[in-house]
């Protein structure tokens, strides 16, 4: 058995320990439908608002903040609704992380007849692990937004009031960068 520095760190090389997709929250009716029907992803429409590090806003690098809310499809597309599915806010400002390799990483979901599907996710870049104890668990605040949905009572019943022990980045490289101008004589 493996501990979870351990399996963040890449100690589990059955690969079979993974990420339980329980509901895969998705504001493009494009790959709800393809995450559905080829990557055995519980996709359901939601909609985001968020703050995330960018690579072009130094001042929120290690700051996170998602609010997810609920959405429904129809003949139109993507119905956006503004209750609140949940919320999730992550500030690692001042913490040190470290380079984790951890791939392939199993993915388990099922399929609409609910039988078991498992697909390997690559990362082809290291991503950064934060360890989080006692003192830094706080840092990571989720909040429930509506605890008769699904997915808010499926993740309440999942994590109950147990804390944060670590948190994984990733920044994926720019595709292509714009260089600045010169004079051309």
């Amino acid at each position: 058995m493996v501990n979870y520095g351990q399996y963040a760190r890449g100690y589990d090389q059955t690969k079979l320990l993974g990420i339980a997709r329980l509901h895969v929250l998705c504001d493009n009716p494009l790959a709800i439908d393809a995450g559905r029907r080829l990557y055995a992803e519980p996709k359901h429409p939601g909609w985001f608002d968020t703050t995330l590090p960018s690579l072009n806003a130094p001042a929120v690098r290690e700051r996170w903040s998602v609010s997810c809310r609920r959405a429904t499809l129809g003949p139109d597309g993507l119905r956006r609704h503004d209750e609140e599915l949940l919320a999730l806010d992550v500030n690692l400002i001042g913490l040190t992380p470290e380079p984790i390799n951890n791939t392939p990483i199993t993915g388990y979901g099922t399929d609409d007849e609910g039988k078991l599907l498992a697909g390997p996710l690559n990362v082809y870049q290291p991503y950064r692990y934060y360890t989080l104890d006692d003192r830094t668990a706080e840092r990571v605040r989720l909040d429930l937004g509506n605890p008769a949905e699904e997915s808010a009572r499926d993740l309440a019943h999942l994590i109950a009031d147990a804390p944060a022990a670590g948190v994984w980045t990733y920044q994926s490289p720019p595709v292509a960068a714009h260089n600045r101008a010169y004079y051309v004589r």
